[in-house]
């Protein structure tokens, strides 16, 4: 089963894909001597860099790991995908990219032309600003830009080739498009938060929300603090250079959940009303509806863990508020309405 409605796909080019076009859509050199002093006599040190690379190797290392970056990408962004449509429409805009920058980089007798070359000398002395170079004397870096841009195309083009070829059936279904088997559902209105409440759930997304392994080792630097459950990100702007801080607090996750899940909930109750045939089918759904939901608040009373963080508290509430002043007719039957009251007021 296949949960919601198939989108179209927003298409973006992810991070290592755009360095690799960076660093082929142009051919941007920078010339500049400075003067050093080795073992008592001054010397000129000339600092040349294309495309913010020293040498050749330096740059071909550079496409390297770009490459094999955007190959990860690429392949884990087709894996994300469900209709094969919308996978070849994703690999034809990657090859219209790199065609388009192909288009940059021709060859000649002389050796290779690219569109976009420019050339800055940024020395501060003036007897080396007359200094000037030429596209020929990049030769070898472009040598490996026409090696790394042939080898994406070919890339691209081969898994476009596999993937005209394959049945749509065969395509594994996203795991974003399954059902969330403790997610809300028609039949279960209030599923999540059984599952959030009932069996634990709570601590599965404490979890979620803890920095990972990876987020020690290669995320922006941050400071968590446990007793706070927050966690205090520290990154540069990049246009003024001054230090930022934003902060994220497992609070204010859990309360942006639990109000999503309340509102579908809902809704999903309102669906499993219109489906039942009789009204006593209502009153029976509601009688237990009800007395699902002033249970959970028990549980909420009982465990510290829980009854700390308002917004389950207030969700489950909520939810009662909205049975009582929707289908205020299917509950008047039942007792203790000084209970409910008490909720609505």
């Amino acid at each position: 089963m296949i949960k919601g409605s198939i989108r179209p796909y927003d298409f973006r080019f992810d991070t290592d894909f755009n360095d690799f076009l960076n660093s082929v859509k142009r051919a941007s050199v920078t010339y500049k001597v400075d003067t050093i002093t080795v073992d008592g006599k001054i010397e000129d040190s000339p600092d040349i860099r294309f495309n913010l690379q020293r040498t050749p190797e330096k740059y071909a290392e550079n496409l390297a790991k770009d490459f094999n970056g955007s190959c990860n990408e690429i392949e884990n962004q087709l894996d994300g995908t469900y209709l094969k449509s919308e996978k070849l429409y994703q690999l034809s805009r990657y090859i219209i990219e790199i065609g388009s920058i192909q288009k940059l980089l021709t060859q000649n007798p002389d050796g290779f032309i690219h569109k976009n070359f420019s050339f800055s000398n940024i020395s501060k002395e003036e007897k080396y600003k007359a200094v000037t170079l030429c596209q020929n004397d990049f030769q070898e870096y472009y040598y490996w830009m026409d090696y790394y841009l042939q080898k994406m195309h070919d890339f691209l083009t081969h898994m476009k080739s596999l993937t005209e070829i394959i049945p749509q059936a065969e395509f594994k279904i996203p795991s974003s498009m399954l059902p969330d088997p403790n997610g809300s559902s028609v039949e279960r209105p209030f599923a999540f938060f059984e599952y959030l409440l009932l069996r634990n759930g709570i601590a599965d997304l404490r979890r979620a929300f803890l920095p990972s392994e990876e987020d020690y080792n290669f995320g922006p630097p941050f400071t968590y603090d446990k007793k706070t459950e927050t966690i205090t990100y520290y990154e540069q702007n990049h246009i003024t250079g001054e230090e930022e801080t934003s902060t994220s607090s497992f609070e204010k996750v859990l309360l942006n959940r639990t109000a999503k899940e309340f509102i579908g909930s809902k809704r999903l109750i309102e669906e499993h009303v219109n489906i039942l045939k009789s009204e006593e089918e209502i009153k029976l759904f509601f009688l237990r509806t009800v007395s699902s939901l002033r249970h959970f608040l028990k549980v909420i009373v009982k465990n510290k863990d829980l009854k700390k963080y308002n917004s389950n508290e207030l969700s489950i509430k909520g939810l009662i508020r909205y049975c009582y002043d929707r289908y205020e007719p299917f509950l008047r039957e039942q007792k203790e309405e000084d209970f409910f009251k008490g909720i609505v007021t």
